[in-house]
């Protein structure tokens, strides 16, 4: 989509309200003026029969507007910002670039790829930026670099290519000045495609590969080892991409629990070819 339809779609996240909490605590009265703590620290020995609801005035609880779920429990003093305060703001001098947002329970994924040929790597590859936010980190975001191969959105773990969580004004420079800091993400990429075709994979390579990259996913690995088994010319990237189709036809609470374990897989496989010498980062 484009920037003005991906601006729609990250007003129609939900919006987030603090509200009161309140935690259950020993209903005795000699107990009265004492905090819950203190209550159950006198109370650690003796068997407590009846308890009530105490309010807690230092927390508070994050929900949606329109429901009660509690996404986290903050102190009383927390600046709650919203969604649509945090990734417009990251894309507002990207003047033209496809991109789109997925949110589910107080997570927002946002990926962008301005439109620019300096952005294309092999032919038809192109780098982009995903930022991650939730509702319980005041003001600040994960920005990483990602590639859409084909329909496919492959992000790099910071480790290899990335940045950490920072404050949204200095996340907002990186996007600004997105095209300088791009060379190394090409080079790493353009590694990542050509070591991992050079190595052909049988059987015993993969069920070896899958044992260091900690898989205990039986389906996955059956399904891996069977077409590792099957055919003769298999590589480490097409073992790579029938990992992430496995896991992409799978059925998922909501996309946003897809797109962590699709990153997961891609960060493990990445920190381990660094750790194996295959590609410099």
């Amino acid at each position: 989509m484009n920037k003005e339809i991906l601006l729609k779609d990250i007003e129609k996240i939900p919006k987030f309200v603090m509200r009161d909490v309140a935690i259950k605590a020993p209903d005795v009265k000699e107990y009265e003026g004492l905090t819950t703590q203190q209550v159950y620290d006198k109370l650690k020995d003796e068997k407590v029969v009846k308890e009530a609801w105490q309010e807690e005035e230092n927390w508070k609880a994050v929900t949606e507007e329109a429901n009660l779920v509690p996404l986290a429990f903050v102190s009383k003093n927390y600046q709650l910002v919203q969604f649509s305060q945090v990734f417009p703001k990251l894309i507002e001098n990207i003047e033209r670039l496809e991109g789109a947002v997925i949110y589910y329970g107080g997570v927002g994924i946002m990926t962008v790829f301005p439109e620019d040929e300096k952005l294309l790597v092999n032919g038809g590859d192109k780098i982009g930026l995903v930022a991650w936010n939730s509702v319980n980190k005041t003001s600040s975001v994960i920005i990483k670099f990602c590639v859409r191969h084909g329909d496919r959105y492959i992000t790099m773990p910071k480790t290899v290519a990335g940045f950490k969580r920072m404050h949204v004004g200095k996340a907002m420079q990186i996007t600004q000045n997105f095209l300088v800091v791009v060379d190394k993400v090409r080079e790493v990429w353009r590694s990542i495609i050509t070591e991992f075709e050079k190595i052909k994979v049988g059987k015993e390579y993969a069920a070896n590969l899958m044992d260091e990259l900690g898989i205990k996913d039986k389906s996955m690995r059956k399904q891996v080892l069977m077409e590792a088994e099957q055919r003769e010319d298999m590589d480490l990237w097409d073992m790579f991409m029938k990992m992430l189709s496995l896991i992409e036809e799978r059925s998922y609470k909501s996309d946003v629990h897809r797109r962590k374990k699709l990153d997961k897989i891609s960060a493990d496989i990445f920190k381990w070819a660094v750790a194996s010498r295959l590609i410099n980062a």
